[in-house]
């Protein structure tokens, strides 16, 4: 099973985090429910606190971590919400996160960033030399700030191997399907999917691997998969069931 920590982040839009999570922990209840009840979790999911206080959201929203950071192991899966639309006072109230991504990318962590959490990773230094995304409105501060990085705003996942980033605003359901094939199974991908009627194919933006580990290719953009050459390569996931 892999174990995965949720940073979460203070002020934010609470979908950001929430949505994430639940998402992320539909994708095993997706399996269970409709093909396989006796079926190992992928996921054991924490929502991480830098200290067992709530965590106040925009809107009035109130969340509970599970775990303090202090209190962690080093995961196998950091995934970095996005931070609030006034992003530079968002940034400067959450860097807090900074050399906790850090040491558990140190550790052996593979980190995910969603939506405008790249500030946060690309902070940590574990995006340096490195292709990512991010939100398209926050690219020009991301490059200001973050010039070592290479920025694909027009990408909704990017995969570096060892950090994972995707697009802006509900990214995070394509980014919740690509971890869930990219840990569990394309079957399992593509199920979850479907339950949770997340567009498997969208097309304005295809997955970019900066070399994947495992040199999986899970390319999105309709008939991509059939020219790829990455090793592996398998049609798009509604091409599997049409």
């Amino acid at each position: 099973m892999i174990t995965v920590a949720i940073t979460a982040p203070t002020g934010c839009a609470s979908i950001n985090t929430a949505g994430l999570m639940d998402a992320l922990c539909k994708t095993d209840r997706a399996w269970r429910m409709a093909r396989d009840p006796d079926a190992q979790a992928i996921f054991e999911v924490r929502l991480a606190g830098l200290d067992e206080r709530p965590i106040a959201c925009r809107d009035g929203v109130v969340m509970h971590p599970h775990v303090a950071a202090a209190q962690l192991d080093p995961p196998d899966l950091v995934v970095v919400p996005g931070l609030d639309d006034d992003l530079e006072p968002s940034f400067q109230l959450n860097r807090t996160w900074v050399p906790w991504i850090a040491r558990w990318h140190a550790a052996g962590a593979r980190v995910a960033s969603s939506c405008t959490g790249a500030f946060l990773a690309a902070a940590a230094g574990v995006l340096d030399g490195k292709e990512a995304t991010t939100h398209w409105i926050a690219a020009d501060a991301f490059r200001r700030r973050f010039p070592r990085v290479l920025l694909r705003p027009e990408r909704m996942i990017v995969d570096a191997g060892d950090v994972i980033s995707s697009g802006g605003a509900t990214t995070f359901l394509t980014l919740v399907i690509y971890l869930t094939e990219r840990y569990g199974s394309h079957d399992r991908a593509v199920l979850a999917s479907k339950v949770m009627l997340i567009d498997g194919e969208r097309r304005q933006g295809a997955v970019l691997h900066g070399g994947a580990p495992d040199g999986r290719c899970l390319c999105r953009r309709a008939g991509r998969a059939r020219q790829c050459q990455h090793p592996h390569a398998r049609p798009p996931l509604q091409d599997r069931h049409r």
